[in-house]
């Protein structure tokens, strides 16, 4: 069988790579690393070295740092009556999936998407608006967003009219969405996605 490249796969797993190697435990323990190899050449300077990695993994762990550091990430307020009345749709995005769900029959969404369709779903509930979701396929082979369909309407009991199921990163969410979207007319929406992934998709959409 012959493999196809996909240069658009291929990207995404790029930047997933980087930010896991950029962010905590991955970096920290990486300085630790980094640190006990050089200590066969440059002993001092490895154990330095390894001891930030254990001081930044240790501060990076703790609750008030990490709320610290995320106080300046989560500034989106929470969506008010007047958004509400403004608002056209409801777009949901993807969140990652579970791949081993056999309970489920298979892949399912992951708690962080279940936490998103869940909000959503009450807002749906409380507006009336219509409901995107949105996410493809970088792993396994259902579309992340029909499994959120699948989990707002068996599970929640709420319909979705469109399922946006190409996308592999934020930035795609907002442009295969808005051509579904601008289709039927939808200039404003409710966007609905976790406090720290919001200032990037508000600037995506």
């Amino acid at each position: 069988m012959q493999m196809t490249f996909d240069p658009a796969l291929a990207l995404f797993w790029l930047k997933k790579t980087v930010s896991i190697m950029v962010q905590p435990p991955l970096a920290p323990l990486l300085v630790i690393a980094a640190g006990l190899l050089l200590t066969g050449r440059r002993r001092r300077a490895g154990l330095v070295l390894a001891w930030l990695g254990v001081a930044a993994t240790l501060l990076l762990s703790a609750p008030a740092s990490v709320g610290w550091l995320l106080n300046g990430l989560e500034t989106a307020p929470v969506v008010d009556a007047a958004a509400m009345r403004q608002a056209q749709a409801i777009v949901v995005l993807g969140a990652g999936k579970r791949r081993h769900a056999p309970e489920y029959g298979g892949e399912t969404v992951n708690r962080w998407a279940l936490e998103r369709l869940r909000y959503a779903a009450r807002l749906a509930r409380t507006t009336g608006l219509p409901v995107l979701v949105s996410g493809g396929t970088p792993t396994g082979d259902v579309p992340e967003a029909v499994l959120m369909q699948a989990a707002l309407e068996e599970d929640f009991r709420v319909p979705v009219r469109w399922v946006e199921k190409v996308s592999l990163d934020t930035q795609q969410n907002a442009r295969f969405s808005a051509v579904q979207l601008s289709a039927a007319g939808v200039r404003r929406i409710l966007l609905v996605t976790h406090a720290v992934h919001m200032p990037r998709a508000q600037a995506a959409f």
